[in-house]
């Protein structure tokens, strides 16, 4: 059968590297960290010209940047002031949509906000009157979760973030725009808002991809840029993941020396400038495999991860009928 390509062009300009990890060997990451990589594959694709044995990880700081800025719904948790009541109180707080794909029911004038600054740092518009914004007035001390959901950069990702909270000065016109953007609500109801801002002091990373955590240097984090892919991220992995399942089955198996059969439902979790994360095979868990894949020149457009995939599966395709 004859091999559907993304578009109707082929990628010229992208050269695409990847690994297959054979048992529990370490995974270079940019930031000088190493990961024992949670999939046990074969080490077939060393026949490829394109592809290299030594992967680069995502570093943890532009990671932690990536699930801040496309968390949609975050937790804020703060000291109880209640009278008679000691522990942590936990508050929703929205962002709204990245993207017209990932709707957020939004809870009107009453919806407690948040966005993130170019440091990093979250900025809330608290409701008047509500237990977060009470607490927060006598232990102006908090943290602040936040989660990347399956379908974004960094999926199924965790970052908390503790620091001190202050008043913020008025929200700057690029964050005014974003939230209107994000939210739906106009610029004027914004502004009637108080805004706080956290700025961290600590910053903690779950990466659910890796099977991993760390705490995150503080300068580091705030120097990190997040992911560029981030705001149209999620509605390239939708297209590739549902329209072309077939090809990446093809392309999981060539790469792990595996029956295509056994590749089957195969999903890309997250894409980067340094490269991709493959589930391979179906289903969650234990025994699932993630096979992390490098891209010599990585994409920083929807436009470049989309052409990126199609050569890709233009070379998987010709490997399996012995084209190359």
């Amino acid at each position: 059968c004859a091999m559907p390509s993304l578009f109707a062009f082929l990628l010229g300009a992208h050269g695409a590297t990847a690994v297959a990890m054979s048992g529990r060997s370490m995974v270079r990451a940019v930031d000088g960290r190493t990961v024992t990589p949670r999939a046990t594959l074969a080490t077939a694709t060393a026949a490829w010209p394109d592809l290299t044995d030594e992967p680069v990880m995502y570093p943890w700081a532009q990671a932690a940047r990536t699930v801040v800025e496309v968390c949609t719904i975050a937790t804020l948790s703060t000291t109880s002031s209640a009278d008679g009541v000691e522990g942590t109180i936990c508050a929703r707080v929205v962002a709204g949509a990245p993207s017209n794909t990932q709707p957020v029911r939004l809870l009107g004038a009453a919806e407690q906000l948040f966005v993130v600054d170019t440091d990093g740092c979250p900025i809330f518009g608290l409701r008047a009157g509500s237990q977060a914004a009470a607490d927060l007035e006598k232990k102006a001390q908090a943290s602040f979760s936040a989660h990347s959901t399956a379908g974004s950069a960094q999926a199924g990702c965790g970052v908390t973030l503790v620091g001190r909270v202050s008043a913020a000065a008025e929200l700057p016109e690029d964050l005014l725009k974003k939230l209107v953007k994000r939210t739906g609500i106009n610029s004027e109801q914004l502004m009637q808002r108080s805004w706080l801002k956290l700025e961290p002091e600590h910053v903690h990373l779950t990466d659910a991809l890796q099977a991993t955590e760390a705490w995150v240097p503080i300068e580091d984090y705030a120097a990190a840029e997040p992911n560029p892919l981030a705001e149209d991220l999620g509605e390239v992995m939708r297209k590739v993941n549902a329209d072309y399942a077939h090809d990446l089955a093809r392309l999981a198996a060539m790469l792990t020396d595996a029956d295509e059969a056994s590749t089957d439902g195969s999903q890309i979790l997250s894409v980067d400038p340094l490269g991709f994360d493959l589930a391979v095979g179906n289903g969650y868990g234990p025994d699932s495999n993630t096979l992390r894949i490098g891209l010599k020149v990585g994409p920083q457009t929807r436009e470049e991860a989309i052409s990126i995939f199609s050569k890709l599966f233009q070379e998987a395709y010709a490997r399996q009928q012995g084209w190359l």
